[in-house]
């Protein structure tokens, strides 16, 4: 609701100031009203393409590192740990405001995901009713109002798999895409929010409140954070980090 009320105060807001600026040009030159209205347009476009631009060219490089905790997911979905990291790292460097630099097997993308196979142990792939051909998959994805992250699975396997889980994780639904959704991360951290850290305060940008809310929504979604590290935050499956560049 709160996004409908900001995108009509915007568009109200152009239109406000069309009709400003074909008034001025109406009363204080000799153009008809038509034409007024229509330079009031051009220019009100024109300011438009001149903030965008300002917004780019003030665009700052910044990386987020991504860390998958395997351990954790071992642990709570009963899978059989594999030789190896329990830890693995994931670069995404923002070059530009639409193409991410990546560190995994995609050199790039548009799109800021996340999918890496959980490793595990021989046992886990059993024969029978239940067995499997691809290990579980960690997936953080854009949604709705954020970010999900969880695990995609085989539906069979899961449905025989998921009997011997904690209720917590064997009441959650399978999705259409067998997906399970473990968490959610909500939009702000990358990278708006964060980035407000390494910038002068200012007086249009209710830092402490906005700071405030966002730690509350963090803690009902099961994260942490230390305020001597406020770029960095964790949970159980998965922590990130923000660094300037």
């Amino acid at each position: 609701m709160r996004k409908i009320a900001g995108v009509l105060i915007e568009r109200l807001g152009l239109i406000a100031l069309a009709a400003a600026a074909a008034t001025l040009l109406h009363y204080y030159s000799d153009l008809s009203f038509a034409a007024s209205i229509l330079l009031g347009c051009a220019f009100t476009i024109i300011g438009l393409w001149l903030y965008a631009l300002k917004e780019l060219a003030a665009f700052k490089p910044y990386r987020l590192i991504f860390g998958v905790n395997y351990d954790a997911l071992w642990e709570d979905l009963k899978l059989t740990p594999a030789e190896g990291p329990k830890f693995e790292n994931v670069s995404l460097t923002a070059i530009n405001a639409a193409i991410f630099a990546r560190s995994d097997q995609r050199a790039y993308s548009v799109k800021l995901d996340l999918y890496k196979d959980i490793p595990c142990g021989a046992p886990t792939w059993r024969t029978g009713p239940g067995e499997i051909n691809d290990g579980p998959t960690f997936f953080l994805r854009p949604a709705r109002d954020g970010y999900q992250f969880g695990a995609h699975v085989q539906r069979e396997w899961w449905k025989a798999h998921s009997l011997q889980l904690d209720q917590a994780l064997r009441d959650r639904q399978l999705a259409y895409d067998n997906t399970i959704v473990l968490r959610f991360l909500p939009y702000g951290f990358m990278h708006e929010h964060t980035r407000r850290w390494n910038e002068t305060a200012s007086l249009w940008y209710g830092f402490d409140r906005k700071q405030r809310r966002w730690k509350t929504r963090l803690q009902q979604e099961g994260w942490t954070f230390d305020d001597n590290y406020p770029t960095h935050i964790n949970h159980r499956y998965l922590s990130i980090g923000y660094y300037d560049l």
